[in-house]
């Protein structure tokens, strides 16, 4: 969803629910498979992400 929405030059926020209850790990998976999936399908813009 992120890639998606950053492809399609829109400024949405994605909101998730982490049952891990471990919110660094799973805010940095998700940074981490976001940057990973943008290159494999050359999005050519970097991904950013907040925290807020």
């Amino acid at each position: 969803m992120v890639v998606g929405f950053t492809a399609d030059d829109c400024a949405r926020r994605v909101i998730g629910i982490d049952a891990s209850a471990k919110p660094e790990q799973t805010h940095e998976q998700i940074t981490r498979i976001a940057k990973q999936t943008a290159e494999l399908v050359d999005l050519g813009q970097e991904i950013s992400c907040a925290t807020t």
